[in-house]
């Protein structure tokens, strides 16, 4: 696999395992080993740069996380974090119908949406960010198996 670099700009337009690019591209060995938003190569340094500003960055990976995502993912990486035993207690301690109905979407729920009650709760719950619920999505919706 190579990368393809506009000759112009510097910049990563993609990869290939193709050794044919246009005019206006070069091919190059190396491979971008991290996520970046706006990749450029440094042909001196024969090493790739992020060009894109830091609002860029954020913003590119506050857009990856998914509205939802199956809750058995959720859950996986609430336990990986030690917060599923903290979760069920707190769910123990809701009101009825309350309590019944949020046990229910915990034990039993298929998905999860972001921005949904259950999560919410889960949020408040544990203190979490914004960002680290967005975190939470992301690393659920990678799980491979």
């Amino acid at each position: 696999m190579k990368t393809i670099i506009n000759i112009s700009t510097n910049q990563v337009v993609g990869v290939t395992y193709s050794n044919e690019c246009l005019e206006t591209e070069v091919l190059i060995n190396e491979l971008l080993q991290v996520e970046m938003v706006k990749p450029y190569f440094n042909f001196d340094t024969r090493t790739f740069y992020e060009g894109a500003t830091p609002e860029e960055i954020d913003q590119a990976f506050k857009d990856k996380t998914p509205s939802e995502v199956q809750l058995w993912r959720v859950r996986t990486i609430l336990k990986l974090m030690n917060l599923e035993t903290t979760i069920e207690s707190a769910l123990d301690q809701l009101d009825e119908p309350n309590k019944t109905a949020a046990k229910n979407v915990w034990n039993y729920g298929t998905t999860v949406e972001r921005n949904s009650q259950t999560v919410l709760f889960i949020q408040s719950v544990t203190g979490m960010t914004d960002d680290q619920v967005d975190e939470i999505f992301q690393q659920a919706e990678a799980i491979v198996i």
